[in-house]
């Protein structure tokens, strides 16, 4: 009798686990091609950089990103894991247009650099290749608080490809450094203390959701 409850304590017990692990999760797009009968799935951006970069504590350096985030999705069997940038730096005149275009380029054989906790260094290719433009705004212009200098800012979202040992490997435990390459240059992420599993998590949503024939609500 006694090991019967115990079985239905633990039972119960992971039931409870999977459920809050599902809830945990959250989707951006889930739906299924009327023509092609393909599901695409992705799931909600996490940030891995401090939201105190809003404040004035962006990382400095040439290769600190101001904002980093973080995203998972398959479309029909192929998984691929989206990383977001945004790229900002104040300048002192008015960037002429060939400075803003092309500002960052990801060659089709680039990688996605993870440094995982354990000092072991992963590698994703890069989906496609990847080119995109700045935007700037005068002093004093909307979202800019400088009254001498102009602001450049770059946005750049990056698909990487995943495959199932990849998946495994990510999964196992936490990231705590990125790096993207591009060309000859490079973009530093580093995760804050609190999204170090973030990038699991995204992981093991989209790999529960193919795993579901039913669209997530």
């Amino acid at each position: 009798m006694k090991f019967f409850v115990s079985v239905l304590t633990t039972f119960a017990i992971l039931l409870t686990s999977a459920t809050a692990n599902a809830a945990k999760c959250k989707y951006e797009d889930d739906e299924v091609d009327k023509f092609t009968n393909v599901r695409t799935v992705q799931s909600k951006q996490k940030l891995l950089t401090s939201m105190m970069s809003a404040f004035g504590r962006a990382p400095k350096g040439p290769h600190a990103v101001y904002a980093g985030n973080v995203t998972a999705g398959f479309e029909g069997d192929d998984y691929f894991l989206e990383m977001r940038i945004l790229v900002e730096t104040y300048i002192p005149d008015k960037p002429p247009r060939y400075e803003l275009e092309n500002a960052i380029v990801v060659p089709e054989d680039s990688h996605l650099l993870i440094l995982m906790a354990d000092g072991n260094i992963e590698r994703l290719p890069v989906s496609r290749a990847y080119s995109f433009n700045s935007e700037f705004v005068p002093p004093n212009g909307p979202g800019n608080s400088s009254k001498n200098d102009y602001w450049k800012s770059t946005e750049a979202h990056i698909n990487y490809a995943l495959d199932e040992h990849m998946m495994t490997v990510l999964t196992s435990q936490d990231a705590t450094n990125m790096r993207i390459e591009a060309g000859e240059d490079y973009y530093d992420i580093k995760i804050q203390k609190k999204s170090r599993g973030d990038m699991a998590e995204v992981i093991g949503c989209v790999q529960q959701a193919h795993a579901s024939e039913v669209p997530v609500k």
